[in-house]
């Protein structure tokens, strides 16, 4: 009698699986449709919680790889808002610029996310009245895409760096290195979807 009811659930398992494996695949595929990765270039703007603003130009090599180069300002750099008084201070106030590119590695998580991280090296430099700097570094990003529609998406990310800097006063005086652990904030970006 037991080995007629093991014979028998033997064969519904044997004959439901392919069924229910179906069945879970309509499913799936209800709820997720991975879409179609254009290869082509997107073109965008960006800003971090700072109030650093840049542009960004993206080339997709294929479905799981991208190169980036973007821009940078520093903006404003200045010790401290409230010794403005100061003609010196206000002499140390500087506005820079600077350029970096990533090799970006992607995963899609779904119709709508993608994941994406890759190293980021990194130059700048900025210039007051009084002195002039130049830095570089390298930095890892850490990022996620949604895809808004077919020709836009918004990024948020992320870029732990490291790097050194040099600054020097036009009159050859004072000349010091400096070494910068830090991380560029969060950061948003839109980006425009250009197909081939």
């Amino acid at each position: 009698m037991k080995k007629r009811y093991t014979a028998l659930l033997f064969s519904l398992c044997f004959i439901g699986a392919p069924i229910l494996t179906k069945a879970q695949e309509n499913i799936n595929s209800k709820t997720y449709t991975k879409p179609t990765v254009i290869i082509g270039k997107e073109i965008g703007v960006r800003a971090d919680i700072n109030g650093r603003l840049g542009f960004s130009y993206l080339k997709h090599k294929n479905e799981n790889k991208s190169f980036r180069f973007r821009t940078f300002s520093t903006g404003i750099v200045v010790p401290n808002v409230s010794y403005l008084q100061s003609p010196l201070i206000r002499d140390f106030i500087a506005l820079g610029a600077g350029g970096a590119f990533a090799f970006l590695k992607k995963k899609q998580l779904d119709n709508k996310f993608t994941y994406y991280h890759g190293w980021e090296p990194f130059v700048g430099a900025y210039v007051s009245l009084r002195h002039f700097g130049v830095y570089a570094g390298i930095g890892h990003t850490f990022g996620l895409t949604y895809d808004l529609s077919e020709k836009f998406n918004l990024n948020v990310e992320l870029v732990p760096n490291v790097g050194f800097g040099m600054s020097q006063f036009h009159n050859g005086s004072n000349r010091s290195l400096l070494f910068k652990n830090s991380s560029n904030g969060l950061s948003f970006s839109l980006h425009y979807k250009i197909s081939k």
